[in-house]
């Protein structure tokens, strides 16, 4: 298994973590869907060549190659990601954190991200076969 179907593993992992626990606090909530889309990420940006070693490099790489350079993301998707990012980040730091997004919503969101990221990297598996 490449590393970018391990991260992709991960992704999954996240997303199903959050999907088996009843009652989940905003913390939990914000911060597995945001490792779910984190990790889907890595997993693209790694199938390209790319190995971002912090969060802000991720960020700045699925802005830059997965949307502008490559296009395989719409410039919507892409502030997608750095919203989740910014809010794991307000959770994470602000114990009185309120966020406002509708989990629902974010939460597809976060599914249609994730597949994507999963076609990028079956397309590459797909090319270097």
């Amino acid at each position: 298994m490449s590393e970018a179907e391990q991260f992709i593993g991960l992704a999954e992992e996240s997303l199903g973590d959050l999907e088996s626990v009843e009652d989940v606090s905003d913390r939990m909530f914000w911060n597995s869907l945001y490792y779910s889309v984190f990790y889907s990420a890595k997993a693209a940006l790694h199938s390209l060549g790319f190995e971002p070693k912090t969060h802000e490099g991720t960020d700045t790489l699925v802005g830059k190659i997965l949307c502008v350079d490559e296009g395989f993301i719409t410039r919507e998707q892409s502030k997608f990601y750095s919203r989740m990012r910014t809010t794991r980040e307000e959770v994470d730091y602000n114990p009185l954190a309120s966020i406002e997004w509708n989990k629902e919503e974010m939460k597809e969101k976060a599914v249609n991200f994730i597949h994507d990221m999963k076609e990028i990297v079956e397309d590459q598996d797909n090319q270097s076969s």
